[in-house]
Formats: C-alpha cells, sequence, structure tokens
C-alpha cells in the first residue's frame, strides 16, 4: 500500500505525508505553504491568527485603545 496526501488548499495528490498547518492542521504542499518564524501555514490568516490573535485594536471599547 503507498501512502498519499491530499494537499487541502490547492487540491493536488502527493506520494508522501505533508506538511500540516499549525493553527488548523490542514495538509499544505510546498508550492501553497506560508511560512512565518518557521512555522508552516496553510495560507496568510492562519499565520496571522497563530501570532496575534482574533481581536484587533478597533474591536476594543475605546477606553481601552493605546493612543
Amino acid at each position: 500500500m503507498v501512502a498519499t496526501d491530499r494537499c487541502q488548499v490547492c487540491g493536488e495528490t502527493f506520494g508522501f505525508t505533508l506538511a500540516l498547518c499549525s493553527l488548523c492542521h490542514h495538509s499544505v504542499c510546498d508550492n501553497c505553504a506560508t511560512r512565518r518564524g518557521g512555522v508552516v501555514f496553510c495560507g496568510a490568516a492562519c499565520a496571522h491568527l497563530f501570532y496575534f490573535g482574533e481581536s484587533d485594536e478597533e474591536d476594543l471599547p475605546e477606553t481601552e485603545t493605546e493612543e
């Protein structure tokens, strides 16, 4: 039995195991992978969420924003 893996970004099938996104755990090929700080992600959105979280400054009430 030959192990195969499919990139969950482009859909291409490979005859080896692909890297997994560090945030959502989707398999991703080298062509589609986004790398930030030596970590592999399936795209820029996962990379941003991994390092900066979900909240933005504009979501904070006015009393909590830095000036």
